[in-house]
C-alpha cells in the first residue's frame, strides 16, 4: 500500500466520522451562562486596565515575616552554617574527637583508669614521599614529632598528652 493510498483512505475516514457534526445545529447558551460570561469579561477587562503599567516590569514580591517563614528562614541559615563549616565532631564510647579541615584531634571522655605518664609511644613506621622528620620533643607527659615536607610547607604532626 503506497502512502498517497493511505493517505486518501485516511481523509475519507475522517470525513465520514465527522459529516455528522458538519450539519449539527448551533448551541444555544442559556440566559444565566451568557450573564455569567458577560461578567467574567467585564472583570477580564477591568484587570486587564489595572495590569497594563506593570506589562514587562519585574513583578514586586512583598516578603512576610509569619512565624513559619522566620522558622523557614532560621532553618536555612542553620543548615547552610553547618554545611559551611570545616569542623566535624564525632563520639564513641571512650572518645570524642573533632575533624578540622587540616588537622584531628581526639580527645578522652572517661579518663578514671587513664594512666598518668605515657606508655606507648605511636609513630608513623614510613612517611609519605617527601617527608622527613624535622623534630621530636618527648617528657613522661607529653610526646610530640613533627615531620615536614621539603617543596612545600606541609607539616605533619602525631602529638599524645597525659592529662
Amino acid at each position: 500500500m503506497s502512502e498517497s493510498v493511505l493517505k486518501s483512505i485516511l481523509e475519507e475516514s475522517a470525513r465520514l466520522e465527522w459529516v455528522k457534526y458538519e450539519n449539527a445545529q448551533e448551541h444555544v447558551f442559556s440566559k444565566k451562562h451568557e450573564r455569567k460570561m458577560k461578567h467574567v469579561f467585564k472583570l477580564f477587562e477591568r484587570n486587564d486596565c489595572k495590569l497594563k503599567p506593570y506589562i514587562g516590569s519585574r513583578p514586586h514580591y512583598h516578603f512576610r515575616f509569619t512565624k513559619r517563614n522566620i522558622i523557614v528562614l532560621l532553618a536555612v541559615i542553620f543548615l547552610a552554617a553547618l554545611a559551611g563549616c570545616g569542623v566535624t565532631y564525632f563520639t564513641s564510647k571512650n572518645f570524642y574527637g573533632k575533624v578540622n579541615a587540616d588537622n584531628t584531634e581526639l580527645f578522652v571522655i572517661n579518663t578514671e583508669n587513664c594512666p598518668s605518664t605515657i606508655e606507648d609511644k605511636y609513630y608513623l613506621p614510613c612517611l609519605p614521599d617527601g617527608y622527613e622528620v624535622s623534630g621530636t620533643d618527648s617528657t613522661p607527659f607529653y610526646e610530640l614529632r613533627k615531620s615536614s615536607n621539603r617543596t612545600n610547607t606541609y607539616v605533619l604532626s602525631i602529638c599524645k598528652g597525659v592529662i
